[in-house]
């Protein structure tokens, strides 16, 4: 857990993508004038706890009450989009961010294509070809959210692997949004297409990273972070 307090109004509850861990937020209280608190997923990092995204979501949104008194604004990458729209609703929340994210289930061919990762995966990490392959379309191969990528897939061990892929399977599609939502989404996003947003989202919702990649939050860190603190300032 990573936990940065800077004494502003607001608590930024947030959550990493895929492969990486609560290490990935460091440092953004600085870029978004906010407190942070931020959660390693089930079976990322040092979290061994096999849980739905929905009963993670609620688990530690109890948590940050327990840290802070002030309101929270729930948001995350990718897989922690998901969680953050599964935290909507919950005490304490006063808006949720999806940055990356989808609000679609899984289908067939997103099963298939993840099924067959865990196939070949490792026991002690990634294979160099795929975790090339995962960070050029995450990144659109560009620096530095390449080769981070790269060395996160590497270092994910097969058992974790066998745990984080089925929550991906099984994320759930459409989830309620009762409190105010903001979605933040790159124009060459390649693993959740920006025209799928589009339809899904209502403009007034949606903010549009012009040539942003699925890794944008690591490349474009200070717009992601701009349109992160103005929605969740405007809150309180």
């Amino acid at each position: 857990m990573i936990v940065e307090n800077i004494s502003a109004p607001v608590t930024l509850v947030l959550h990493h993508p895929h492969f990486f861990s609560a290490e990935y937020w460091k440092g953004w209280s600085e870029l978004t004038g906010c407190d942070i608190i931020a959660f390693d997923a089930p079976f990322h990092g040092e979290n061994r706890v096999d849980q739905s995204y929905q009963d993670f979501a609620a688990d530690t949104v109890a948590q940050a009450r327990d840290l802070v008194d002030t309101p929270l604004v729930v948001a995350g990458v990718s897989q922690g989009g998901v969680i953050a729209q599964e935290s909507s609703g919950q005490p304490g929340v006063v808006g949720v961010v999806g940055i990356s994210t989808t609000r679609r289930a899984a289908d067939d061919e997103e099963r298939a294509m993840m099924n067959g990762t865990i196939d070949i995966w490792g026991t002690d990490g990634g294979p160099q070809p795929v975790a090339e392959n995962i960070a050029a379309d995450s990144a659109n191969s560009e620096q530095p959210a390449y080769d981070e990528t790269v060395a996160a897939v590497l270092a994910m061990t097969g058992e974790q692997v066998s745990h984080t892929i089925p929550l991906l399977e099984d994320r759930r599609g459409g989830i309620e949004l009762s409190t105010p939502y903001l979605f933040i989404h790159g124009t060459a996003d390649q693993t959740y297409a920006f025209e799928d947003m589009t339809e899904d989202i209502p403009a007034e919702h949606l903010v549009a990273v012009e040539n942003g990649s699925h890794s944008m939050t690591r490349n474009s860190s200070e717009v992601v972070a701009k349109a992160l603190r103005e929605f969740a300032l405007s809150l309180v």
